[in-house]
């Protein structure tokens, strides 16, 4: 496998009788930020792959070179929004990210920081004191 940040090697996955994906072979590098295809394409099934929460029938996956659903060091380097949201809206966007890093196993400092530099970097954290339960959709997934 070679330096990108996602890679797939005649990777199938099948549910049942349903093969999702079929020998995928894909090396994603810097700069790309999207997946597209039609509905049932198998992109939700890929993502699940790369974030190690499925693992291929046949082939392989690495995220930054490593096997995401056997390392979760590898599993700290990506960041996936999912179809559909489960947010604790009674909690500020700073507090869910915080608690978010807490569960990655950083200490109560190390979460603050990491939450207030990741609010940052996504231009949120004049927003991070607002509540979950009143931001828009696309503004929770950022």
């Amino acid at each position: 496998m070679s330096d990108a940040l996602l890679e797939a090697r005649g990777v199938s996955k099948l549910f049942g009788p349903v093969r999702a994906l079929n020998d995928v072979a894909l090396t994603i590098g810097p700069g790309v930020t999207g997946l597209l295809g039609p509905n049932g394409s198998g992109k939700s099934t890929l993502m699940k792959l790369f974030a190690g929460e499925l693992l291929p029938d046949e082939g392989e996956v690495r995220l930054v070179g490593r096997d995401p659903f056997r390392d979760p060091d590898a599993r700290r380097a990506l960041g996936l929004c999912p179809e559909q949201d489960a947010f604790y809206e009674e909690l500020s966007g700073y507090e869910f990210v915080e608690a978010l890093t807490r569960l990655h196993g950083y200490s109560a400092r190390q979460a603050q920081a990491q939450a207030a530099d990741a609010l940052k970097r996504v231009g949120m954290e004049i927003y991070g004191r607002k509540r979950i339960g009143e931001m828009s959709r696309g503004m929770r997934q950022r």
